[in-house]
């Protein structure tokens, strides 16, 4: 009876986990979804930080890196 028991509750409580847990495939979605954000954030700040930048080093190695990002972030998708 015992080991029914035990069997029984193992069985209950794994299968309450496998339901929780994110899958492979939901991980992969929300990491595609999150690149897709970043990929058209950075687009938008590049573009709109270009309209407006200084003209010096440190703002066109800003504008870079911005670049540099959308472009990272937009391979991905």
């Amino acid at each position: 009876m015992k080991n029914k028991l035990l069997i029984l509750i193992l069985l209950l409580s794994s299968a309450a986990f496998a339901f929780t847990l994110p899958t492979a495939y939901q991980d992969q979605k929300i990491g595609i979804d999150k690149d897709a954000k970043l990929c058209k954030l950075f687009q938008k700040k590049a573009h709109l930080y270009e309209k407006t930048m200084r003209e010096d080093i440190y703002a066109k190695k800003t504008l870079e890196s911005y670049q540099l990002r959308a472009e990272l972030y937009c391979i991905k998708n």
